[in-house]
């Protein structure tokens, strides 16, 4: 199905799992309080924070994915890409949500992340679960193989 998309959303399918090992699997919303993956951030962006309602978002993931997709939203993720993000995106988040990884490796108890104000919502890079309580997850169901993995993907 991949190698049948034409490049534009290949493109977007590409980006969506760069920026995930790069900033983390979740995008916090300063707005709205929400969390958004990356292609939903990307949506909300374009077609506001309703934007699975929005007519012009509900014609567009109707394209055919053989056509190429909103030019708009390919320039717009490439400025995130680059860094320039707008200002609803919460980047102190996504940090402490991407450091909770290495409190996990360096044998936080879960006592001490709450109190150092980790970030405990999100999506497990691991296994895409999402989590309430990203730090109870990985202790649960994940090795510190599986982390380090993560964290060397993302340098």
């Amino acid at each position: 199905m991949y190698d049948e998309l034409h490049s534009s959303w290949r493109f977007l399918v590409d980006w969506t799992e760069r920026m995930a090992r790069k900033y983390g699997g979740t995008v916090y919303d300063k707005e709205t309080g929400k969390t958004w993956d990356w292609g939903q951030a990307l949506a909300r962006e374009m077609y506001g924070p309703n934007w699975n309602n929005d007519p012009e978002f509900l014609e567009e993931s109707e394209k055919d994915p053989h056509e190429p997709c909103n030019r708009e939203v390919v320039e717009r993720a490439k400025r995130w890409e680059a860094g320039d993000f707008p200002e609803w995106v919460d980047l102190e988040k996504m940090k402490m949500s991407k450091n909770i990884y290495i409190a996990f490796l360096e044998g936080k108890s879960h006592k001490q992340v709450v109190d150092e104000r980790y970030e405990l919502e999100g999506i497990c890079e691991i296994c895409g679960d999402e989590c309430e309580d990203l730090f109870e997850h990985l202790c649960m169901w994940h090795t510190e193989t599986d982390v380090k993995e993560v964290l060397k993907e993302n340098e």
